[in-house]
C-alpha cells in the first residue's frame, strides 16, 4: 500500500512540471539543486515572519551512523497548516518524534511558543498543548471507542490530576499517582464536574465522525476497521483541544471516500484556527489543506513554500523520481510537443 501511495504522490508532484524547461534543465545534469544555496533557500521558505508557535532550528538525529534528520529548521505560525512530504525514509516521522519528546535530538532546538522544549518529556510537551497521532495508529485495543477518546480528555483536566507537576520527579511522582487514585475512589464535587465535562467533550468528538464512530462508541477498538481506529486516534487528540495538532499520515489505509471525509473535517479545524503540522503521502490532501509544504529527502529539508510552488520545484521532482526517470519524463514531454507541432504543420 505504501509503495502505491508513493508512486501516486510522485505522479501528482510532477504532473504540472513534466514538460517545463526548468525541469528538463534540472534533470539534464544540474547539481546545484543539492548545493548549500539550495538548502538555504529551503530553510528560508520554511520560516515565517513574526511570532511562531513552533520553532525548530538545526535539528539533527542519527542512528548507528545513519543521519535520519540533518540540520532541519522551520517554523509553524499560529493558525497555520503546514504539511511535510517526502519519499519513505526521508526523516518525516523521526522529525515528529523529535518534536514530541519520543526521541531526543543529537543537536538543534525545539521551541514551543518561545519556550525551549528540546529536552522535555512527552508528558511535559503534551501538557503544553501538543497532541499527536502516530504513523502506525495507536489505540487501546481492549477499551471501547468512547473510553479511548475519554483518556485524551482526562489528560488535560487539572481537577483530576493534582500534583501533576511531580509526575516527572523520579521519587515524588508517586505522590501524584496516589492523589489521582484517591480522587478516583472518593471524587470531590470538582472531580464530578470535570467528569461530566469530559463526558460531553468525548461525545462531541466522536460525533464529529458521524456514522463512522457514533454507532460504534461502545465497541472495543480491536473490533474496528483500520480506518475507524485512525478516526478514534484523531478524536482522542482533538478532545485535548491542542494548541498544536501533529498528524502522522492520518488517512493511511483509507479509500478515496474516507480520505475526502477526513479532508473536510481537517478543513473545518483549519477554519476554526487550529494549528496543524501534517505528514502525508496523499498529494491531493496536501494541496487542499496546506498553507505551506516542507519537502524532506534523506533527512534534509530540500524545499519549502506554497503548495503550488513546491509541486513544481525541480528538487522535489528529483527527490521523488531520481534524475534518470525525471530526464526520461522530460524527454517524453518534449517528444510529445514535437509530434503535436508536426501534426499541426501538416
Amino acid at each position: 500500500m505504501r509503495g502505491v501511495e508513493e508512486v501516486a504522490v510522485a505522479d501528482a508532484v510532477v504532473s504540472d512540471a513534466a514538460g517545463r524547461d526548468a525541469v528538463g534543465s534540472e534533470a539534464a545534469g544540474r547539481d546545484d539543486a543539492w548545493s548549500d544555496d539550495a538548502g538555504s533557500d529551503a530553510r528560508a521558505g520554511a520560516l515565517v515572519a513574526g511570532a511562531a508557535l513552533l520553532r525548530v532550528h538545526g535539528l539533527a538525529r542519527s542512528f548507528s551512523g545513519v543521519q535520519a534528520v540533518d540540520d532541519v529548521s522551520f517554523d509553524v505560525a499560529p493558525g497555520e497548516t503546514v504539511s511535510i512530504i517526502g519519499p519513505n525514509g526521508s526523516g518525516k516521522s523521526t522529525t515528529m518524534n523529535l518534536l514530541t519528546g519520543v526521541l531526543r535530538p543529537d543537536a538543534g532546538t525545539v521551541e514551543l511558543d518561545g519556550e525551549d522544549v528540546t529536552r522535555a518529556s512527552q508528558e511535559a510537551i503534551n501538557a503544553r498543548g501538543v497532541a499527536r497521532t502516530f504513523q502506525n495508529g495507536r489505540v487501546f485495543p481492549a477499551l471501547s471507542v468512547r473510553e479511548n477518546v475519554f483518556v485524551g480528555a482526562y489528560a488535560r483536566q487539572r481537577a483530576l490530576r493534582p500534583a501533576r507537576r511531580l509526575i516527572d520527579v523520579p521519587v515524588l511522582r508517586w505522590v501524584s499517582l496516589l492523589a489521582e487514585l484517591g480522587l478516583a475512589l472518593v471524587p470531590t464535587r470538582g472531580v464530578r464536574r470535570a467528569l461530566r465535562e469530559i463526558d460531553s467533550e468525548t461525545d462531541a468528538q466522536i460525533g464529529r465522525f458521524g456514522g463512522r464512530l457514533t454507532p460504534r462508541a461502545q465497541d472495543a477498538a480491536y473490533t474496528l476497521s483500520y480506518a475507524n481506529r485512525r478516526r478514534t486516534e484523531i478524536a482522542r487528540t482533538l478532545v485535548q483541544h491542542p494548541r498544536l495538532l501533529l498528524l502522522d499520515e492520518p488517512t493511511a489505509g483509507m479509500n478515496p471516500t474516507e480520505t475526502a471525509e477526513v479532508i473536510e473535517q481537517l478543513q473545518q479545524l483549519k477554519s476554526q484556527g487550529q494549528t496543524i503540522l501534517l505528514i502525508e503521502h496523499k498529494i491531493d490532501l496536501v494541496m487542499a489543506l496546506s498553507d505551506r509544504v516542507l519537502v524532506f529527502d534523506s533527512g534534509r529539508l530540500i524545499a519549502a513554500g506554497a503548495p503550488a510552488d513546491v509541486q513544481n520545484d525541480p528538487r522535489v521532482v528529483r527527490a521523488y523520481l531520481g534524475a534518470g526517470r525525471t530526464r526520461r519524463r522530460a524527454d517524453a514531454a518534449d517528444a510529445a510537443d514535437a509530434v503535436t507541432a508536426a501534426g499541426g504543420a501538416q
